[in-house]
């Protein structure tokens, strides 16, 4: 049951959002290519669609993890970013339930600067992003993120960068059956 990571590339725009790039300390060459999370909108990506491996284990949790960063520091502690994620299966294991929706509210970490990224898992009300048996093999998947900044969940004033990968973290069989 070893673990692998499918990345997931941003294929389209969603809502109001522009193509930006995450900076650097200014040595590095700006190369990370982003979608602007608006404080006041709903705007994010959607990924090209991916098919589920055929040895990917159901019977384990998988997990979704996004980098954010914001345009400018973070002055005020206790500040949120409103995220929402939805994923949609084709087909849907049980009729009615092929899509799953969460709605993460992010705690923005105190004194947050500019250049600073962060890895967040999407996780709502338990450890893991999505619970085992949520996926079957072979499934083709649709993924959705945003940032609604027009939320009233959204307390974090500044504009942020959310790049244009996911990456899903899931267990392999260890045998494909």
């Amino acid at each position: 049951m070893p673990e692998s990571v499918l990345r997931l590339t941003a294929a389209r725009d969603y809502g109001t959002t522009n193509n930006t790039l995450f900076t650097n300390a200014g040595f590095v060459a700006d190369d990370v290519i982003a979608h602007t999370g608006l404080s006041n909108a709903l705007g994010g990506f959607y990924v090209a669609p991916f098919e589920l491996p055929l040895d990917f284990d159901p019977s384990y949790p998988a997990d979704l993890y996004f980098w954010h960063q914001p345009n400018s520091d973070s002055l005020i502690d206790g500040q949120f970013v409103s995220m929402h994620l939805e994923m949609t299966r084709h087909p849907p294991d049980v009729p009615g339930l092929g899509n799953i929706q969460h709605v993460l509210k992010w705690p923005v970490p105190a004194a947050w600067k500019t250049r600073e990224s962060k890895r967040v898992l999407v996780a709502v009300g338990s450890p893991n992003t999505y619970a085992a048996g949520t996926f079957t093999p072979g499934q083709l998947v649709g993924i959705r993120l945003a940032r609604n900044g027009s939320s009233v969940d959204d307390t974090f004033a500044q504009h942020t960068r959310i790049a244009d990968v996911l990456t899903l973290h899931y267990h392999r069989r260890c045998q494909v059956q």
